[in-house]
C-alpha cells in the first residue's frame, strides 16, 4: 500500500458520496448557455453533451468500484 492510497481513497469516497447525477447532467446541458446566439456553431451538440455525461458517470462508477474491490 503506497503512502498516498489513504488519501486518494477518501478523495474518492467523497467523490462518490456527493454524487448527484441529475445535478452533474444538468451543469452538462447548461454548459454553453451563456454562448451568445451569433456564436452557436461553437455550442456543443446534445449528443456531445450526452456523452460527456456518460463519460463522467462511467469515470464515477469504476472509481467506486476500485474502492470496494481494496475492502
Amino acid at each position: 500500500m503506497s503512502e498516498y492510497s489513504k488519501t486518494v481513497e477518501t478523495i474518492i469516497s467523497r467523490v462518490t458520496e456527493k454524487w448527484n447525477g441529475s445535478e452533474i447532467e444538468k451543469m452538462v446541458q447548461e454548459i454553453d448557455r451563456k454562448v451568445p446566439e451569433s456564436h452557436h456553431i461553437y455550442k456543443i451538440p446534445d449528443n456531445r453533451k450526452q456523452l460527456i455525461f456518460k463519460i463522467i458517470t462511467l469515470r464515477r462508477q469504476r472509481l467506486e468500484t476500485l474502492i470496494h474491490e481494496r475492502v
